[in-house]
């Protein structure tokens, strides 16, 4: 819905999975959406403390990857210096060294320089 541009009934949808799956929230798919959603209203700042939150938390998740590359995009909308979100990249670089987003990271912090 979001990416068709249902932006209302998206977050109608959103609302009813959260009121139905709770846990949810805990297990990253709900916030992944809920991040997209605020993405596509334009509301960067908000889906980057989610987004940031998430990443600093949750040590291992599927869903950890795709976190982090919608937040290196909400860092590139709010033109964010790469230093002040260095040390976090850096760390969920480790955890995920053996992953495709890892290279992702390398040329994220590098491009910011």
């Amino acid at each position: 819905l979001i990416d068709e541009g249902y932006l209302l009934e998206a977050r109608e949808a959103l609302r009813a999975w959260e009121r139905e799956f709770p846990l949810s929230k805990i297990s990253g798919d709900l916030l992944l959406m809920d991040a997209h959603y605020h993405m596509a209203v334009g509301d960067w700042k908000r889906a980057r403390a989610m987004l940031e939150a998430y990443c600093k938390l949750v040590d291992a998740s599927s869903f950890l990857p795709e976190a982090l590359r919608k937040l290196m995009a909400c860092i590139d909308e709010l033109k964010v210096p790469r230093s002040e979100v260095r040390e976090l990249f850096e760390k969920s670089k480790k955890r995920l060294q053996y992953h495709p987003v890892a290279e992702e990271i390398d040329d994220f912090l590098s491009a910011g320089k």
